[in-house]
């Protein structure tokens, strides 16, 4: 989740859209006939504590890529 969305809902403490992540990826494991207990436990799934892997700080190529686009 960290590499996904990292501060958009990491390291923000437990919160609403992190919670939404992780309950439609239960769900998918559901229909997918993997078991809740194969994902591991809620601590596990959560970066409600973790720093954000990817911090956004400007969308322009240079920022992104290093180079101008």
């Amino acid at each position: 989740m960290n590499v996904l969305y990292g501060d958009r809902v990491c390291g923000q403490g437990d919160n609403d859209s992190m919670n939404n992540i992780i309950s439609h990826y239960l769900y998918y494991l559901d229909l997918m006939g993997v078991g809740r207990e194969e994902a591991g436990p809620y601590d596990v799934l959560s970066c409600a504590e973790q720093v954000a892997f990817n911090p956004f700080s400007s969308s322009s190529p240079k920022a992104l890529f290093g180079v101008d686009r």
